[in-house]
């Protein structure tokens, strides 16, 4: 999915992967990893429930399991969807609830499953999320360790994992009114009348 994402700044937001190990397929200009806890392979310790990023300013951002392990995840998507560009798209890693290892939480195995304090979110609720915050669901594909004869089946049942993309809506822009040539003036080197009041004061 990484090389086909176009940009100058990738993000991962989560500890996960070894460092930038997960981003090392991409393209872009710029990749770094801001970690929520304590790792040396991560380039900065963030607070998740406000990213220290100026609006608009990154091209995409992966969220590899980070969801499951915040307190607040729509809170999260948020502010992605604040530091995102107009075009951008988040790429999501997480774990299928209703899988064959999530039954594994209702037998009380889990902590043979997944890490502790993992709270699963299906790829239904994030769609939902993603659709308030006018995201759109460009692709989902899942994935698990199955039978060979399995694994060609266009979707795999009881799948633990998945990968979700998303990508901006581009509102479209609506013209208020088509100002003549003469009206225009230029904002560089033009000489603008001063108020009587401001005349008086100078």
């Amino acid at each position: 999915m990484l090389p086909d994402l176009f940009g100058r700044h990738l993000l991962q937001i989560g500890n996960w992967a070894r460092g930038r190990r997960l981003l090392a397929s991409s393209r872009m200009l710029h990749r770094a990893v801001l970690g929520n806890c304590d790792d040396a392979t991560s380039q900065a310790r963030i607070d998740l429930a406000q990213l220290p990023l100026a609006t608009h300013s990154v091209d995409a951002i992966v969220l590899p399991h980070t969801l499951e392990f915040v307190a607040s995840p729509h809170g999260l998507l948020r502010e992605v969807d604040r530091v995102l560009t107009s075009r951008g798209q988040v790429v999501i890693l997480g774990c299928n609830p209703w899988s064959l290892w999530g039954l594994r939480e209702w037998v009380g195995l889990r902590h043979h499953a997944y890490p502790p304090g993992a709270v699963l979110r299906s790829t239904g609720r994030l769609c939902d999320w993603l659709s308030l915050l006018d995201f759109e669901v460009t692709r989902v594909r899942r994935f698990t360790i199955t039978l060979p004869a399995l694994s060609r089946l266009p979707w795999v049942p009881g799948a633990g994992g998945y990968l979700l993309v998303a990508r901006k809506r581009v509102v479209p822009m609506t013209l208020a009114g088509v100002r003549s040539r003469a009206q225009v003036r230029p904002i560089v080197g033009a000489s603008l009348p001063l108020s009587r009041a401001r005349a008086q004061r100078l």
